[in-house]
This record gives structure tokens, sequence and C-alpha cells, in this order.
């Protein structure tokens, strides 16, 4: 069966979903989490016919009316055209597995953890800032975190949120020490720098920083001389919420604090910091990391 997207097209089966079957084709579609959750994965079908195979959570009944799918959870079923765009920046990057050691773990406040890993003396791992990595422990729990550090750096950086309950994060705040053998499996997603020259809006909450954090640091170690500007706005509930200050020695970023506890007047989302500053953002290429809510809250008042 064919699959035909914009730019291009490739050949799937009855049984891998139509982003698997892609990325084994080394065609990149737009994804990250890869369990309909996020919705980055979102594409419009054009023609033919696919089946769910498991719950698309992203997409809304006005999606489904408007013929939209989540390519990580759909089957062709025969040929079928999608909007859809293969990324030609991700062509020689190769996820690989690759044993880590902890290096470094600091508390920057009681959520908030940052982790250091060291990859073997032999190994590197290519990625594209603002990529993440799976950390697989004793074989059974994998979770996903966005890479903060740059690909310039030896070791990889992490912030690890505390979750009630969270298996992951108890292994980290409660039990992890240096030293401590771990797995990693990356790099993986789509978030990443498109355009360096546009003007440019980061927008972030909470552990969500850390993969513009690592993309405005390349930024900033590929310093060119530009007008546009770059804004970062960081939503957080207190100030005590806000763990990293920018610090760049050769781009210039307009940053914002947003935090919500203070704002008085109007909606207290940093979606809604944006707007206030910036009304109209038609000339801008906007990012944006954090909660599945902020994003898709920040999709809809956008576009209007």
């Amino acid at each position: 069966m064919l699959v035909k997207i914009n730019n291009g097209g490739y050949q799937t089966n009855e049984t891998d979903d139509i982003l698997t079957s892609a990325l084994k084709s080394n065609i990149f579609l737009e994804h990250s989490c890869k369990t309909g959750r996020c919705g980055v994965c979102k594409v419009k079908l054009l023609e033919g016919s696919v089946e769910p195979i498991k719950e698309q959570i992203a997409i809304s009944e006005l999606d489904q009316k408007e013929n939209f799918i989540l390519t990580c959870c759909c089957v062709a079923k025969g040929n079928i055209s999608i909007d859809a765009e293969n990324i030609p920046q991700l062509q020689d990057i190769k996820t690989v597995i690759s044993p880590v050691k902890i290096q470094k773990l600091d508390f920057h406040n009681l959520e908030i953890a940052e982790i250091e890993l060291r990859l073997p003396p032999s190994k590197k791992i290519r990625f594209l800032e603002g990529q993440y990595i799976d950390i697989i422990l004793n074989d059974t729990l994998r979770r996903s975190y966005s890479i903060a550090s740059t690909n310039d750096n030896s070791n990889i950086k992490l912030y690890v949120k505390r979750v009630a309950n969270g298996a992951m994060s108890n292994y980290f705040f409660e039990k992890a020490k240096k030293d401590d053998l771990l797995r990693i499996e990356g790099p993986k997603g789509t978030f990443f720098l498109r355009d360096k020259n546009k003007p440019l809006i980061f927008i972030a909450t909470g552990t969500g920083i850390a993969p513009i954090q690592s993309v405005l640091e390349k930024l900033d170690s590929e310093y060119i001389v530009r007008d546009n500007p770059i804004y970062l706005f960081w939503g957080n509930r207190f100030e005590q919420d806000f763990f990293w200050e920018p610090n760049f020695k050769k781009i210039k970023i307009l940053y914002r604090k947003c935090i919500s506890s203070q704002k008085k007047h109007g909606l207290n989302y940093v979606q809604n910091f944006v707007l206030d500053e910036i009304p109209d953002l038609t000339h801008f290429d906007v990012y944006a990391c954090g909660s599945i809510k902020m994003i898709e809250d920040a999709k809809a008042v956008f576009s209007k």
C-alpha cells in the first residue's frame, strides 16, 4: 500500500501504524510522544481510509469531522494520501540504544532534579537541539525526557520533575546516585529549530524549558548577526519555580517570566502573556514546549 505525502510517498502494510511505517522507510513525519496524547503527528487525511489501532486522545470531535488523524494511532486501509511533509533535517539522525552512567545529580528544589548522563568514551549520540531521549530503567520502565544540553557537549543534561506516585521520578528523587548504570534510546522527536533567521518566540511551562534551553544555547554557540528578535516566555506558578536563568554571551533574547499566581487581571496562562505583549504573531515562528493543555490552548488562541 502507498502513503502519499506532499513531497513524496512510501510503502506501508496492514500492521504498522502510518508513522512507524514512515520511519522504517526513512521518511520523517512530525511526531513526538507516539502515544496519541501530544497531537504533534496530527495530519489531514486527503484520500483513502484508515483504521485506528489505539485511542486518538489528541483528536477532538471537530478534528474527526474535518478528517484529521494521528499517524501514530492509525493504519492505512489501502492507498491513502495525507497532508504531511518529509523532514529532511532528520535524515542523518539515527536512533540508538546506549548505556549511560549518572555523572551528576542536582536538586534545584523539591520538585526539579537536574540529571547529567555520561556516555561511554567511545560512544557519541548525534541529535538536533530540541529532541528527546527515553531513559530505560531495569528493562521494565521507560520515560521520555527532553535534552537540555547541546550536541556539542559530551554529556547529556535533563530536567526531571517530581511526579506523585511516578516510578521514574521516584527513582531519581529517592534512590539514584552518581555512577548508576542506565540505558537511553534516542534521539527522538521533531522539535528543533527550522529557520534560524526568522523572528522567534519560544514558550515553555515547567521543565518544558529543557529543549528550548538546548536550542538557545546552540544558537549562542553558532552566533550569526541577526536583526530579528528572539522572545522567551517561560510560565510557572511561583517565582521559586524558575530553576534556570538565561545567560547568553552572543545572542540577545527578550526574556519574560510569566508567573501565573501574580497576574491580577485577565487570563494568567503563558500564552496570554505572549498575546498581551505581541498581539500580532503573523511574522513569527512560534515554538512551544510544556503541558499538552498549554500547547493546545496556544494553538487555539494564536490562530484566531
